[in-house]
C-alpha cells in the first residue's frame, strides 16, 4: 500500500497535467461524443414530449446525465471538481458508477421530481454506459456482475471521430427537416 502511494506521489509530482491528459486520452471516450450521441437522441426523442417546459427539461437531463457517469474519474470535466475526491477514493472508474444499478439508483430519485427529468436522465445515462461499452476499455454494466462488454472502439481514434460525426451531421439533420 504504500508503494502505491508512493508510485502515486511521483505521478503527481513529476508528470505534468498534459502528459498523463495524453496518456488518459486513449483509455476513455472522450465528453465530445457522449454529448453528440445525446443531441442526437434528444432532437430524435423530443417530439415525443409534451409542453415545451417538459421538453427542456428533457433535454436538459440528457446532457446533465451524460456527464454524471464519469464523476468516478478526476480526468473527466464534472470528476475534475473537489468536490467528488472523496466520492472518488471509494469507487473505481467504470465500476459501480458505470452500471444500471446506479442509474437505476439515481433515476427512482429524480422521477420524484419530474417524469420528463426522469425520462431524460435514463436516455442520457444510458446512452452514455451503452457507448462506453463500443469502447476498448469497456464497462461492467451490470455490475456487481464480473461481466465487462468491451469493443473496438479507441478513444480520439477514427472510429470514435466517425462516430462523433455522424451523431452531429444526422442530428443537424433531423434537425433540419423538423424545422422545414
Amino acid at each position: 500500500m504504500l508503494r502505491i502511494l508512493f508510485y502515486l506521489f511521483l505521478w503527481k509530482l513529476f508528470l505534468s497535467k498534459t502528459i498523463k491528459y495524453h496518456f488518459l486520452l486513449f483509455i476513455f471516450m472522450l465528453i465530445r461524443t457522449h454529448l453528440a450521441i445525446s443531441f442526437l437522441a434528444v432532437v430524435f426523442l423530443i417530439d415525443f414530449i409534451q409542453g415545451n417546459f417538459e421538453k427542456f427539461i428533457f433535454a436538459l437531463f440528457v446532457f446533465v446525465a451524460t456527464f454524471i457517469p464519469d464523476i468516478d474519474s478526476r480526468n473527466s470535466k464534472l470528476g475534475s471538481f473537489f468536490i467528488f475526491r472523496p466520492f472518488q477514493f471509494f469507487v473505481k472508474h467504470r465500476d459501480f458508477v458505470h452500471s444500471f444499478l446506479f442509474m437505476f439508483l439515481i433515476s427512482g430519485f429524480i422521477f420524484l421530481v419530474s417524469s420528463s427529468a426522469f425520462y431524460g436522465f435514463l436516455v442520457g445515462f444510458g446512452l452514455h454506459l451503452i457507448a462506453d461499452c463500443f469502447n476498448v476499455s469497456g464497462v461492467r454494466i451490470f455490475y456487481p456482475l464480473k461481466i465487462k462488454f468491451r469493443g473496438f472502439v479507441k478513444t480520439n481514434g477514427i472510429f470514435e471521430w466517425l462516430i462523433f460525426s455522424l451523431a452531429i451531421i444526422f442530428g443537424f439533420w433531423i434537425l433540419w427537416k423538423k424545422v422545414i
